[in-house]
């Protein structure tokens, strides 16, 4: 299974006319395994799915990749979603074509829709697509910055918050002086669960980011069960280490904020 994002994103608006361009030397076979959304233009699936996107790829019939997406709606309930991809052409499996409609046992691509995957990293750490039956844009400048991974117990991660931050400056000044564009408007898609406190005065972190992986409130969260249908009432979210709340409060309580 990857530990990876999947991105399907437009950073700068093009006309219809320009084509966009797959990327060379994508391994299908890498694409395999579950990716997660951290960034999306909206359609067919993103006006059903509010957050927590993930997509399991696996092979499938015919040479078939089969598409199993979970996520949440704006409501908190579970939506699931299946569907198939193959490739327009063996020689560029960067073009595909998926569809999720099926009658008769037959999943039928002709009314399906285009996926162009237009850059990825070597490691498959993570991908871009785009789809041009969407409208979607293409990306004219892009840069990478790695952040430092801490891991003070088993099950623990942390970041950087001013690693972060100064590394993130780094990689827009790059991207903005190679696409040589003007900015009219800026998105930003973040880490969403993972935790950061400031120092209002000094805009200091006061501790390492509380990364959304990190498993450190496990137990608190257990004993939290019998509050779980009240809390997810409340809230819209399920109990896990994974979300916000027991992580400000084991900053609270454990770090003496």
């Amino acid at each position: 299974m990857h530990r990876c994002v999947t991105l399907a994103l437009s950073l700068f608006w093009i006309p219809s006319a320009m084509a966009l361009t797959p990327v060379t030397g994508f391994d299908l076979n890498r694409y395999l395994g579950t990716w997660y959304e951290i960034a999306a233009i909206p359609g067919f699936l993103q006006s059903r799915c509010a957050r927590d996107t993930q997509t399991e790829y696996s092979a499938a019939e015919n040479g078939a990749i089969a598409n199993r997406t979970r996520c949440l709606r704006a409501d908190g309930t579970l939506q699931l979603n299946e569907s198939r991809t193959r490739p327009l052409e063996a020689s560029l499996p960067s073009v595909l074509k998926i569809t999720s409609v099926r009658f008769l046992g037959i999943w039928w691509y002709p009314f399906g829709r285009e996926s162009i995957i237009i850059a990825f990293d070597p490691e498959y750490r993570w991908l871009a697509s785009a789809h041009p039956s969407l409208r979607y844009g293409r990306i004219l400048s892009r840069a990478y910055r790695e952040i430092t991974q801490h891991f003070p117990q088993p099950g623990w991660v942390e970041h950087d918050g001013e690693e972060i931050f100064a590394r993130t400056v780094d990689a827009a000044r790059e991207a903005l002086a190679a696409g040589k564009v003007r900015v009219d408007a800026l998105g930003i898609t973040n880490q969403r669960e993972t935790v950061l406190v400031w120092d209002r005065a000094s805009g200091k972190p006061l501790h390492r980011a509380i990364v959304w992986q990190d498993r450190r409130t496990a137990r608190r969260c257990a004993s939290l069960a019998s509050e779980a249908r009240h809390i997810r009432k409340r809230t819209g979210l399920l109990v896990d280490p994974y979300f916000s709340g027991t992580k400000l409060e084991w900053l609270l309580r454990e770090s003496k904020l």
